[in-house]
Order: C-alpha cells, then structure tokens, then sequence
C-alpha cells in the first residue's frame, strides 16, 4: 500500500522484500511471513519515483522534453489525419452523396416550448417527438439539437438543474435520448428528467452518417477530421437557451447543477467541455471514455492543457471489457487516468484520500471528495461490461444518469436501484457481435475467405510483385501500427510529465 515504482522498499519499509518471500513461495510453495521490523518499525512507502525524475530533470530539460513531445504528437496528429482523410475518401457513394444543409430556411422562427405540459402523458414511448427540436446556424453550418423540458418544471418550479446529453461516435440522438432507454448507447433521458426535474439538452452531431461525432481534437468522424468548433457550437445553445428558448417559456435558467453527460467520443468531448467551458459546466459524467485519452487514434488534444486551469466535478464511469477501453490499457489504465484528472486538475489529494465502495454486485467504484474548492471525482468500473450505457442500468442497477446526478448535483454517492424480477444479469452486450451481426455472418465468411486467400497468394509472391493497390495498402496498416506503437509510449510521457510540472508547480513552504 502507497509504494511507488521501486524493489529495495518492499523489503526496508514493509518487511516483505522480494526476494526472500518470491523465493519462499516459488522453491518452498510457502507463504512467508514479514520479517523482524528494524529499530523504528517499519517505515513504508518513502520513495518517490516523481521526486527522482525531478531532481534529475531541471526545469530547462523538462521544457525541452515537453517541446519535443508536442512535436512527436504533431506529427503522429498529422498522420493520423492523413489516414483519416484516406478513409474519408474510400466512403461509400451512398454516404458521400447525403447531402448536409449548410443554411437556415429564410422563414425560420424558433418553436415554443408550451407553458404547460401534461402530466399524464407518457413521454418515453414518444421517442424524439417528447423533444422540442431547434436549428441553429453556427461557423455557417446549419446545426440541430434538441430540448426537452419535463411537465414537473414550471415557473413556480424552477428547473433543478439542465443536462447536455452528447451521443456516441455513428450513434444517433434518437439512440441515445429517445430510446425510452431501450438502446445500448441510451441515457434513459425523458424518464431520468422527470425523476430528477432537470431540462435535458440532446445537441446533435454534424457531418455524413455514419461519421457523426464531435471534435475532440484527436477522434473521431466528421467533426474532426474537419475541425469543426464543437465548443463554439455547444456555447451558442447555451446561449440560445439562456435568451430566448426558455424565457419564451416563462422558464429560468438554472444557475446551478449544469451538467454535461457522454458515452464514447461524447464522453471524451464532455471531458474537453469540463476544460473550455467549466464557467458554464458544473459537473461531467462520463461513460465508456477516459480523460485524455482517444479510443486508439493519435494525436495532440491541446484542450487538455487548459484544464489546469478549469476543470468540473467529473463521474467517471467503463466496463473491464469495453472494447475501446481495452485498446488503450484495460481498467488499470482507465483507473490511473481517472486519478490524473482529479490529481492534475482538481488537485485532490488522491493518495490517501480515495473512498472504496461496491455499490451493486460488480461494481466497484472509487471516489475523492476532500479536492480543494469543494470539488469531487468518482470512478466505477463495472465488471465484465463492454462499451455501452444501458447495461449499467439495467445488468447491474447502478446506470449512469441516475448516479451521476446524486453524485454531480447532490454530493451523495448513490445505492444500486432495487433488482428486477431474477436479479441484475450483469454483462449481456458485445460490441464486437453487434459489428459482427451488422455485417452479417455471410458476409463475414466471405470476409474472412477473402482474407485467407489473399494471405495465400502474397506468400507466392515477393514484395516486388505487389501492384500498387496492395502496397498503398500495406503502407496504411504499417502506419497504423507505427501510430499505435507510438500511443504507449507517449501517454507514459503525458502522464510523466503531466505530474513533473504539477510538482514543480506546487509553492514551496518554510
């Protein structure tokens, strides 16, 4: 417990060295106990690795480690782009045709919410017509989201809080906030306002489907690859929101418990908004993405370096099989960036400070509320679970919305719901036999002849006798492998320098 990256302190600080208790248990098959404690006791973790690197690195070899990592990570960005501007250009005729509508009609007039809403209808089952849906033009694009305003807020009951609810990449806003929570990417979020009176906000990706997504600056779709102002895009709704949308209503704004909620890349650009725009944010919740951190693809996420300075409330949560989360390093992995947040950016005490919880069978979560400024991290890991939302609702009791606000708005880390008739089933989604049933098992066998056929016929032949079809291609995956090659070692030298300047940073007392 609390020992850093180091062998000799097993043995000085714990009495339970490495060598003569591996040796105990790999000759013997014995268990060995902790030796006799020296004069004093034994002392514990007193080595910090951070602290070595530090005394070795002045601040000048520091900068220049941090210049030169920008610049690898410029590079791979820049590759990456390349690549996905390849990919763009092998869609398929039917997406490249969907045509994207870059202005408002002239007549257009924002619709009004009603000032009364009944009670007695049965919203979820209305999908996106329970919305209210509004066009907007920003950076010259026509753009679209969504409000949804629970009967239970009027004006002499005010809103508690409003929620932005961001779909996954090629997910829709239908799957994600209109589903009646039957879809694997669903919030549950008609339901989930009403429960908690929040207004709930469903912004809407731009570009050709499948490649909608947000700008994160290193994934995914459109909207990267395009460099679109997803921030800008998200404020200007606000906006909208703020001086006409709900005053039109008679409905106010609510000053607190502005949150903003995400699977996937809309987890990732949830993270970004918690950076750029913490003075309209007040909390994040995340599922199925990790801070700083881009599904497998490369490149600098410069946003992350504003978040030193902002930085919201976060609920952080992923299954131990999310496909994605496995790429980037499992649920270790995810864990260690869910501390860098509340770490470089909350600046909460994490060492010593992590309250352990198992809310639901499977569930197991973490979380720090000692942060200055009254700011608070939670972290669950579901176990089992792949990439997905409503599995942590309804295979383990323990859904996202629902305990995201109790934490986010509330401060309360919330109790697993009651078990439906059987008990929770845990894990039942598999992102990779959902790809698998949209190809199709035909088509996937012949996928998979085509593969072995083109294996055999390239062993008869030499790299000289490849058309250039074939080496295009071969180039793409070798620089696709070169970027994931690459990925590793430079989120080590984030995380790494990351925590450096934390610590050089940190006032020095006397």
């Amino acid at each position: 417990d609390k020992m850093d990256h180091e062998v000799k302190g097993g043995r000085t600080g714990y009495g339970y060295g490495t060598t003569r208790v591996a040796w105990s248990f790999l000759a013997n098959g014995v268990v060995a106990n902790a030796s006799k404690p020296p004069p004093g006791g034994f002392t514990g973790a007193d080595f910090s690795l951070q602290d070595v690197l530090h005394d070795k690195f002045g601040k000048k070899d520091r900068d220049e480690e941090q210049l030169l990592l920008r610049e690898q990570q410029e590079v791979l960005a820049q590759q990456q782009e390349e690549l996905a501007e390849q990919q763009l250009r092998g869609m398929s005729l039917a997406n490249s045709t969907i045509r994207l509508d870059d202005e408002l009609p002239k007549d257009y007039e924002l619709p009004k919410i009603p000032k009364t809403r009944s009670m007695d209808v049965d919203y979820e089952s209305m999908g996106m017509k329970a919305y209210t849906k509004y066009l907007i033009e920003h950076d010259g694009l026509r753009r679209e989201y969504y409000v949804f305003v629970p009967p239970e807020v009027t004006k002499e009951s005010p809103a508690v809080g409003l929620v932005f609810f961001f779909h996954g990449f090629t997910n829709s806003v239908e799957e994600t906030c209109g589903s009646g929570g039957k879809g694997w990417p669903s919030f549950d979020v008609v339901k989930s306002a009403r429960n908690h009176s929040f207004i709930a906000v469903c912004p809407v990706g731009y570009g050709p489907a499948p490649e909608v997504g947000w700008n994160c600056e290193a994934c995914c779709g459109y909207g990267w690859t395009h460099k679109l102002d997803d921030v800008g895009f998200t404020g200007k709704i606000i906006a909208q929101l703020k001086e006409k949308v709900l005053p039109d209503a008679e409905i106010a704004y609510p000053k607190k418990n502005r949150l903003s909620m995400g699977f996937s890349t809309g987890g990732l650009f949830s993270y970004r908004l918690s950076c750029e725009m913490s003075e309209e944010f007040d909390g994040v919740a995340v599922m199925g993405a990790e801070y700083n951190s881009a599904f497998g693809q490369l490149g600098a996420m410069k946003w992350t370096e504003k978040c030193p300075s902002g930085g919201t409330n976060v609920w952080n949560g992923i299954g131990t099989e999310d496909f994605f989360g496995l790429i980037e390093g499992g649920p270790v992995a995810a864990a260690m960036r869910a501390d860098l947040y509340a770490k470089s950016v909350l600046h909460c005490p994490v060492i010593g400070d992590q309250k352990q919880v198992q809310p639901s069978p499977g569930v197991s979560c973490h979380i720090q509320t000692k942060c200055p400024h009254g700011k608070r991290a939670e972290f669950c890991l579901y176990d089992k679970m792949d990439h997905e939302v409503q599995g942590a609702r309804t295979g383990y009791g323990y859904g996202t919305t629902r305990v995201a606000w109790s934490f986010l708005a509330h401060g309360v880390i919330a109790n697993a719901s009651a078990a439906p008739p059987g008990g929770w089933k845990g894990a039942t989604f598999s992102l990779t036999s959902l790809l698998a049933d949209k190809v199709g098992s035909k088509a996937a066998a012949a996928a998979e002849s085509e593969v072995a056929a083109a294996a055999a016929e390239s062993a008869l032949h030499t790299p000289e006798d490849l058309d250039e079809e074939t080496e295009q291609e071969k180039v793409q995956e070798e620089q696709k492998e070169l970027l994931k090659e690459g990925q590793t070692v430079l989120a080590a030298k984030q995380v790494e320098l990351a925590e450096e300047m934390r610590l050089a940073a940190k006032p020095t007392t006397t």
